[in-house]
């Protein structure tokens, strides 16, 4: 991935954390997966439709997610 679709997925995160987004609520996929990356050193909470997806959004090992 180029270091542009990196930017625009932080940009993306941090202008709903600025409209006072708390919850988003989707599917991980191919072309969204930037943006869930992005959206593990966030605030905001992530709600999936199945387990498969919230199992990866988890925080890698040894990579704790900031609180």
């Amino acid at each position: 991935m180029s270091d542009g679709g990196v930017r625009s997925a932080q940009r993306v995160v941090e202008t709903l954390s600025a409209y006072g987004v708390r919850y988003l609520f989707g599917v991980p996929g191919a072309k969204i997966d930037s943006v869930f990356d992005a959206l593990r050193d966030s605030e905001l909470e992530v709600v999936t439709q199945t387990p498969s997806g919230q199992s990866r959004l988890q925080p890698t090992p040894g990579r704790p997610k900031p609180r």
